[in-house]
């Protein structure tokens, strides 16, 4: 599942960097069963693979009515890039994620059987 692969590598858990709030939620929203069934399984291989440190904090929610974003949101980055890459570095989120991607390679290096880094088998 491509979407749960690319959430695993861009949300820190802790939250959304400088920006906070219910809006910044990370959530994967599904539509039927089938849907549901595969984001789980994916979520699960993930935490099994000890590739993270704790739980997923990426919640699995049914789908409801979507509303975009106004105008000036879509596209952001492509039509204000110095202000795009300005807030990104102010925000600290590739250092932040170069942190969590460091302390998983290390947990990993350390792993016990399996895999799974010492001390966070369940």
């Amino acid at each position: 599942m491509v979407t749960v692969r690319y959430l695993a590598r861009s949300v820190d858990a802790a939250g959304q960097f400088c920006d906070k709030g219910e809006q910044y939620t990370a959530a994967i929203f599904y539509r039927n069963g089938t849907q549901r069934r595969d984001a789980e399984a994916s979520a699960d291989a993930r935490v099994r693979s000890g590739r993270f440190l704790g739980p997923l904090a990426t919640r699995l929610l049914p789908a409801a009515p979507f509303y975009p974003a106004e105008d000036y949101h879509q596209g952001y980055a492509r039509k204000n890039p110095v202000r795009y890459h300005f807030h990104r570095w102010t925000c600290g989120r590739d250092r932040r994620l170069a942190q969590l991607r460091d302390a998983v390679a290390a947990a990993t290096a350390s792993a016990g059987p399996g895999g799974v880094p010492n001390g966070s088998r369940r």
